[in-house]
């Protein structure tokens, strides 16, 4: 049996003026409850909307691991990677050691490559930050960090 006209009018209505009285009582007060519990859910389904529309950056330094995740049913878009140094150690990744010496311009060209094979299309991954993973050291006795731009996008749905 298909809804009459005046069915998916009143079903409609329903949906955009939930305090309109249409129906018997009980109806109503399950309809209110489905609404309650939708708003309810709404601050979750944002915060997961806000997760897979940002662009999100990670940073870990030299002998730490780094992890990149996304919530489920998405999975990792790599932007970009740098393994190396730009900015002196006061500001990122402090050294115990003289940082007099130390290296500001030295980047790894492999970042990029490397993060994308192990990341790329998952939901997660993690590895250790040193620069044996990423080939040629870029600045000897320079301590290092690497940083990953990335998004979560959605995966695929089959259509019903």
């Amino acid at each position: 049996m298909s809804p009459s006209i005046s069915h998916i009018h009143t079903i409609g209505r329903d949906i955009f003026h939930p305090n309109v009285h249409l129906g018997e009582p009980h109806v109503e007060e399950e309809q209110n409850e489905h609404y309650k519990q939708a708003f309810e859910a709404a601050p979750d389904f944002s915060g997961y909307l806000l997760k897979i529309l940002q662009n999100h950056t990670v940073h870990a330094c030299d002998r730490d691991r780094l992890s990149v995740s996304c919530p489920p049913q998405t999975s990792i878009s790599i932007l970009s990677a740098f393994y190396g140094r730009r900015v002196p150690s006061e500001h990122l990744c402090p050294s115990t050691r003289n940082t007099s010496a130390e290296s500001i311009n030295c980047a790894a060209l492999t970042a990029i490559p490397k993060v994308f094979d192990e990341c790329q299309d998952q939901s997660s991954c993690q590895f250790s930050v040193n620069s044996r993973v990423f080939g040629l050291d870029p600045c000897p006795g320079t301590n290092k960090y690497l940083i990953v731009s990335f998004k979560c996008k959605p995966g695929k749905y089959k259509a019903r």
